[in-house]
C-alpha cells in the first residue's frame, strides 16, 4: 500500500511568505495527496493567497495553538475515523507540517518519503533547515538538550558542504517541514497545547522516542526557513511572549516535565531564585537584554506548576522507555563548547561585515604602539616622581575637602546609602552619594580605609596621564602626540591646584573624565582609523563599556555634581554622532540616578533646596577665583585649538568647542553660587567644570596638530603648534605650583584625642562638644560642633546634614537653642548649672580647637576651668580637653547604631551598582562573546547564552 501524505500549512498573518511557501509546495517532485492550509490570521490577506492557489483553507481564531490547528486539519481530512477498516487505511498516512515561512526545496518531500519507506520504525522525520535568504547556511538539523537541560541545535550556522548528508537519529526535530506518521500522532495524542510553543515540538519528539519509535533528521530534504517567530517578527501573541522569554519557558517546561519527580519539585521550589541568579549571570555575560526573559520565565514556571505536572502524565508512555535511557542522544559538553566557539566567530564576522557595509572601516590601517611599547609607561613613572610631595607619609590626608575616613570599613559600609545619619544629634536623611565612592576606594585598603584616599591623591597625575593617553588614542595614531597630549592634561594647573589644596572632587574628575569619555566613545564606536584593525565592538564588549561608563559617571557625578550637566552634554554629543547606539548610552546614567535620587529628593522635596545638590561633598571649601584661572587658560592652548576648526574633522572639533565653552559657562555659574556650610555659606568651586574644558581644549589641540597638512611644511607647523602647547602647559604648571603650595597634610586616621577615641571604642557612647575660635571671627563669636566620640570623618561631612541643620537653625530649633545656651554659659563662665544641658546632649567631653588668637583661647580655657561639671584632661594634639564628671549615655544614638545597616533604598542602590560592576568586568578571552549553551534554533546572536 502506498504512502499517503497530507500537507498541512499553518498560516498566521504572513501573506508574502505564505505565497512563496505554497508555490514551493506546488513545485514538489513528489506531490502530497492533499494540502490543507490552516489560517489563524487576524486579517483576510492570507485567505486571498490561499484562494489564489486553489487550495482548501480552514480559518481558526488567531490564538489557536499548534496542536489544535493540526487536529482541525485531521478532522477536516477525515483521518479521525475509528473503524477497523479505516484504521488499516490510515496506517500509511502521514502528516507533512509546514509553516508559512518554511518553503521546501523541490525534492524535500521525495527525500523524506525515501527514508520512511526504507525504515518502517521511523515515525518522525525532519528536514535540513537552511536560511531563507542563503540556502548555503544550515540553521537547524535536529534538536537535543544539553547536560543542563537547555535546548541545543545539533548543527547551526554552518556552511552546507554536504558534511552532514547522512541520515541520523536525533532526540527531536522542529515542526517546520516535519513528516509525522498519523497513527503515531493519534497514539501520542498529538502536540501538547499546555506546553509553551517552542517546547511542543521537542516534547512530541521525546514522547515519540519514549514510545519506541525513531526520530530522524534527513539532510537531503531541505526547506528554507525564515524563523520569523525566533526573530520576533511575528506578533508577540504568537509565542505568548518575546522569543527570548518563550525559549526560556520551553526549557523550564521540559525540565519540569521530564526530570525525576523529586528533582523536578526541588527545581520548582527554587525556580524564582534560579531566575534571579541567571539574570545576574546574564549581566556578567554582557547580555542584560535577557534579564527580563530569565526572571519572567522562572516565575512563569513557578506559578504554572499545575500545567507542568499535567504534562508529566502525557509524557509518561505506558510500557515505553525511561527518559534516562535517551541520555546518549543529548549534547555533550564538548559539542556545546565547539558550538559556542563557532558562534563567537560567526558573530564577529557578521559584525565586521555589517560595519564594512556601513562604510565605518574604510580608513587605512595604521600600526599602533601600546602604553608600554610606546614608552608611555616611563612618563607614567616620571609623573609619579613629580608627585613626590604627595607621597603618603601617613595613612590619612587632611586639608581642603579632605578628612580621614572611619577606621572600620564596615562602618563606612553602614553609612553608604543609609537613611539614618549619626551626625550631630542624628537625623533621618540619605547619605551623600559620594560615600559609595569612598566605600569603593576604601575596599582596596580595607584594613586602613583612609590610606586609599592618600594613595589616590599621590597617583592623581599618573592616573590622569594614563586616561588622557588612552583617550587621545581615539583622535590620533601618532604615539608622540598621544604622550604629549596626556602630559599636557596631567600637568594641568587645575589638577596641580586641586592636589595642593585638597579639592577631592576636582581630583576625582581629572582621573575619571578621560576614561569616562573613552568609554562613551567605545560604546558608540567612535575613534581614529586604528579601530579598523580590530573591528567594531561586539554586543558583549559594548555592554562592558556601558558598565565602565556607568560606574565612572556615578563616581564623577557623586563627587563633582556641578559637572553633571556638562557630562550629560558629552553623552548627548556622542549619542547624536551615533544615534543607533542610543539604546546603549541611555543606561550610562542609571548608577548615578540610583544613588543620587534619594539624596536629591531629600534636598528638593524635603528641604526645598534643589540647588543644594550642586554642592561639592566633603569639607566645605570655596574654590579659587575664576577670573585668574580663566586668564591662565586663555593663553596658548586655546589658540592651537582654534586651528582644529580648519581641519578635516570639523564636526568633532565643533562638538569639542561646544563642550569647552559650556564647561567654562558652567564654571562661571557655579562660582557665583553660594552653598550652605558649617561657616554659614561658601562659594562654589569652578575647578571640576574647568577641567572638563581643559580636556576638551587638549583634544582640540591634538586634532589641530595631527591633521594639519601644508605640503612640505607640515612637520614644521606640527612642531610649532606642539611647541606652543608644551610651552603654555609648562608655564601654567609652574605658575600653579608657585601660587598654590602644598596645603594638605598627613596624619593618622584618628580625628579626636586618643582618650576620647579609646572610650568610644569601648562602647561608651558620649558626644564631644568642640568649640573653636575662628581666626577671622568677631569678638564673642565661636564655631561649635557636636560630634560622636570617634569625631568627624569624611563620610560625616554631609551636604544633606548641612542643609538640614541650616533649616533647623532658621526655624529656631529647640535643640540648637539649648546647645547655644550651653555654649554661652560655658564661654562666659556663668555659675548657672549646665549639667542638665550636658545630659540632654549626652556630652562627655569638651574640646577647644587650636585655631584663633592665644588670648581668646586662654580666656575660654579659664571659663571652662571654672565650670564644676567639667574636669580638665590637659593639652592634646587636637587642643585642650575637658571631661564631664558625670556624663549621660546616648540611648537614642545607641539604638540607631544597633539597627541593621540595610534598607530598601540601599539594597536597590547596591544592586544597581553590583550589576554594573558585573557588566564592567571583562569576560575571559576564550568566552568573550558566548558563555554556556549554544545557539538555539536560529542564528541570531541574541540567543547565544547559557
Amino acid at each position: 500500500m502506498g504512502v499517503r501524505v497530507t500537507a498541512v500549512v499553518i498560516s498566521h498573518d504572513q501573506p508574502t511568505f505564505l505565497a512563496e511557501t505554497l508555490l514551493a509546495l506546488q513545485s514538489q517532485t513528489e506531490q502530497p495527496q492533499k494540502t490543507l492550509v490552516i489560517d489563524t490570521s487576524s486579517s483576510g490577506d492570507c485567505l486571498k493567497v490561499i484562494e489564489a492557489a486553489n487550495l482548501q483553507g480552514i480559518s481558526l481564531p488567531p490564538k489557536t495553538k499548534l496542536g489544535a490547528a493540526i487536529n482541525a486539519a485531521i478532522i477536516a481530512n477525515r483521518l479521525a475515523e475509528t473503524s477497523t477498516d479505516s484504521a488499516q487505511d490510515t496506517a500509511s498516512d502521514w502528516l507533512w507540517i509546514l509553516h508559512d515561512d518554511s518553503a521546501p526545496e523541490p525534492t524535500a518531500l521525495a527525500q523524506l518519503l525515501a527514508v520512511i519507506e526504507q525504515s518502517p520504525s521511523v515515525a518522525v522525520a525532519g528536514p535540513k533547515q537552511v536560511q531563507w535568504k542563503n540556502k548555503r547556511l544550515i540553521s537547524q538539523l535536529g534538536l537535543t538538550l544539553t547536560p543542563t537541560g537547555k535546548l541545543f541545535s545539533v548543527v547551526s550556522n554552518q556552511l552546507d558542504q554536504s558534511q552532514h548528508d547522512d541520515v541520523d537519529d536525533v532526540l527531536a526535530v522542529g515542526t517546520a517541514g516535519v513528516l509525522i506518521k498519523t497513527s503515531v500522532y493519534r497514539q501520542l495524542k498529538g502536540f501538547d497545547d499546555s506546553a509553551p510553543p517552542l517546547a511542543a515540538d521537542v516534547d512530541f519528539s521525546i514522547r515519540t522516542r519514549l514510545a519506541g519509535y525513531r526520530v530522524v533528521a534527513v539532510p537531503l530534504a531541505k526547506i528554507r526557513h525564515a524563523e520569523l517567530s525566533l526573530k520576533d517578527e511575528r506578533p508577540k501573541s504568537w509565542l505568548g511572549a518575546s522569543s527570548k522569554t518563550a525559549l526560556r519557558r520551553a526549557e523550564v517546561h521540559l525540565r519540569l516535565a521530564y526530570l525525576p519527580i523529586a528533582v523536578a519539585l526541588a527545581y520548582w521550589l527554587i525556580l524564582p531564585a534560579i531566575g534571579i541568579f541567571n539574570a545576574v549571570l546574564r549581566v556578567s555575560q554582557k547580555r542584560p537584554n535577557q534579564i527580563a526573559a530569565e526572571i519572567a520565565s522562572a516565575f512563569w514556571g513557578f506559578f504554572t506548576i499545575a500545567a507542568r505536572l499535567k504534562a508529566r502524565k502525557l509524557a509518561s508512555v505506558p510500557g515505553g522507555l525511561k527518559f534516562k535511557q535517551l541520555d546518549r542522544m543529548r549534547a555533550t559538553w564538548r559539542q556545546v563548547r565547539t558550538a559556542n566557539r563557532a558562534q563567537a566567530e560567526l558573530e564577529q564576522s557578521q559584525q565586521l561585515l555589517a560595519e564594512f557595509e556601513k562604510g565605518e572601516q574604510t580608513e587605512s590601517v595604521v600600526a599602533e604602539k601600546g602604553f608600554f611599547a610606546g614608552g608611555a609607561a616611563w612618563w607614567f613613572i616620571a609623573l609619579a616622581l613629580v608627585s613626590a610631595p604627595f607621597w603618603p607619609i601617613d595613612s590619612a590626608i587632611t586639608g581642603g575637602q579632605l578628612l580621614p575616613l572611619s577606621d572600620s570599613w564596615f562602618d563606612l559600609f553602614k553609612r553608604a546609602g543609609a537613611s539614618w545619619q549619626p551626625i550631630g544629634n542624628g537625623f533621618f536623611g540619605p547619605s551623600d552619594p559620594q560615600v559609595w565612592l569612598l566605600l569603593f576606594l576604601a575596599s582596596f585598603t580595607f584594613w586602613s580605609p583612609s590610606l586609599a584616599i592618600s594613595i589616590l591623591i599621590f597617583l592623581a597625575k599618573p592616573l590622569a596621564f594614563a586616561g588622557a593617553f588612552k583617550l587621545a588614542s581615539l583622535f590620533t595614531d601618532r604615539n608622540w602626540l598621544r604622550i604629549l597630549a596626556a602630559m599636557v592634561f596631567a600637568l594641568s594647573p587645575l589638577l596641580a591646584i586641586s592636589q595642593a589644596e585638597g579639592y577631592f572632587s576636582a581630583i576625582v574628575l581629572a582621573i575619571g573624565l578621560p576614561w569616562f569619555a573613552l568609554a562613551c566613545c567605545r560604546i558608540a564606536g567612535i575613534g581614529s582609523s586604528r579601530l579598523a584593525t580590530r573591528g567594531q565592538l561586539t554586543s558583549q564588549q559594548t555592554w562592558s563599556w556601558v558598565g565602565v561608563a556607568g560606574l565612572l559617571f556615578a563616581a564623577i557625578g557623586s563627587t563633582a555634581p556641578n559637572a553633571i550637566a556638562v557630562l550629560v552634554l558629552l553623552l548627548a554629543a556622542v549619542a547624536f554622532s551615533r544615534i543607533k547606539k542610543i539604546g546603549y548610552l541611555i543606561w550610562v546614567g542609571l548608577p548615578l540616578a540610583s544613588i543620587a535620587a534619594p539624596f536629591e529628593w531629600f534636598l528638593t522635596v524635603g528641604l526645598g533646596h534643589p540647588l543644594a545638590g550642586l554642592t561639592d561633598p566633603g569639607v566645605a571649601a570655596a574654590g579659587p577665583q575664576l577670573p585668574e584661572l580663566l586668564t591662565w587658560m586663555a593663553l596658548g592652548i586655546p589658540l592651537v585649538a582654534l586651528v582644529a576648526l580648519l581641519q578635516r574633522r570639523l564636526g568633532t572639533a565643533i562638538w569639542l568647542w561646544v563642550l569647552a565653552l559650556a564647561a567654562v559657562g558652567a564654571a562661571w555659574l557655579v562660582s557665583r553660587l553660594e552653598f550652605v556650610s558649617a561657616q554659614s555659606t561658601v562659594s562654589g568651586s569652578p575647578l571640576a567644570n574647568l577641567e572638563v574644558a581643559y580636556l576638551a581644549l587638549m583634544l582640540l589641540a591634538v586634532l589641530a596638530i595631527d591633521q594639519i597638512n601644508l605640503l612640505r611644511f607640515t612637520r614644521l607647523w606640527q612642531g610649532l603648534l606642539a611647541t606652543i602647547t608644551v610651552a603654555t602647559s609648562t608655564v601654567l604648571f609652574v605658575a600653579a605650583n608657585l601660587a598654590s603650595p602644598v596645603a594638605v597634610h598627613w596624619s593618622g586616621s584618628r580625628v579626636v584625642p586618643s582618650i576620647v577615641k579609646a572610650e568610644y571604642d569601648q562602647g561608651n557612647l558620649f558626644r564631644l562638644l568642640e568649640i573653636k575660635v575662628p581666626a577671622d571671627a568677631k569678638a564673642n563669636q565661636y564655631a561649635v560642633r557636636l560630634l560622636r566620640g570617634d569625631g568627624l570623618q569624611l563620610e560625616d561631612s554631609s551636604v544633606a546634614y548641612q542643609n538640614y541643620a541650616a533649616e533647623l537653625s532658621a526655624a529656631g530649633s529647640k535643640d540648637l537653642t539649648n546647645l547655644a545656651s550651653l555654649v554661652g554659659n560655658l564661654v562666659s563662665g556663668n555659675a548657672a548649672s549646665i549639667q542638665s544641658a550636658l545630659d540632654e546632649n549626652s556630652i562627655g567631653y569638651v574640646l577647644i580647637g587650636q585655631t584663633g588668637s592665644s588670648a581668646r583661647l586662654s580666656d575660654l580655657a579659664v571659663s571652662l576651668d571654672s565650670a564644676p561639671e567639667l574636669e580638665p584632661v590637659g593639652l592634646t594634639d587636637f587642643g585642650r580637653l575637658w571631661r564631664v564628671r558625670q556624663p549621660q549615655v546616648i540611648p537614642a544614638l545607641d539604638i540607631q547604631d544597633s539597627e541593621s545597616p540595610w534598607s530598601i533604598t540601599k539594597a536597590i542602590e547596591l544592586s544597581v551598582l553590583g550589576l554594573f560592576v558585573l557588566l564592567a568586568l571583562p569576560s575571559p578571552r576564550g568566552r568573550r562573546r558566548v558563555v554556556g549553551d549554544s545557539n538555539i534554533f536560529d542564528s541570531s546572536v541574541e540567543e547565544v547564552q547559557s
